[in-house]
């Protein structure tokens, strides 16, 4: 008789699929966690500067905390009237991240997955999430815990690959 063994394949194949995996579901279950103290559920981390939001007008007045940003629309290229109600794409306003598929080398690419992933567990790890837009510039100011996401993320401008 021969004995079941595992297939290398196996072995190699589930530890990659979790990996891929971890970083979206988690942010959508951040998202579910702060969806009650915040007018905006955070869907996705879509860059090292940019978020995917689901914004809905809970305490009616108070939206200049309680809104999301205001990129364009992916169809119209227009920015929404009222970001509330809808999902929006925030730019984290002051954060220069470097690129990662558009990278001119891969100093400049591991920077970008860096700058993600601090992001990330900034958001993941934070108790209360808020954000301020600025609805004609299409960029948003992000709270973690009550301080700024933004300041946090900030990095010099200098060339990486140079």
């Amino acid at each position: 008789m021969r004995s079941r063994r595992i297939s290398r394949w196996w072995v190699l194949l589930v530890p990659v699929l979790l990996l891929l995996m971890a970083p979206p579901v988690l942010d959508f279950l951040t998202g579910l966690r702060t969806a009650e103290t915040t007018g905006c559920r955070l869907l996705s981390v879509r860059s090292a500067n940019t978020l995917l939001l689901n914004c809905t007008d809970t305490n009616g007045g108070n939206r200049a905390i309680q809104g999301a940003s205001l990129l364009p629309q992916l169809a119209s290229r227009q920015p929404a009237a009222s970001p509330l109600g809808s999902v929006v794409e925030v730019q984290l306003l002051g954060v220069q991240a470097p690129p990662i598929l558009g990278a001119r080398c891969m100093t400049e690419a591991f920077a970008g997955i860096r700058a993600m992933l601090a992001l990330r567990a900034r958001l993941w790890l934070a108790d209360d999430l808020q954000f301020a837009l600025r609805a004609p510039q299409g960029v948003a100011l992000a709270f973690a815990d009550g301080q700024s996401v933004n300041r946090a993320l900030q990095r010099g401008t200098r060339d990486i690959c140079n």
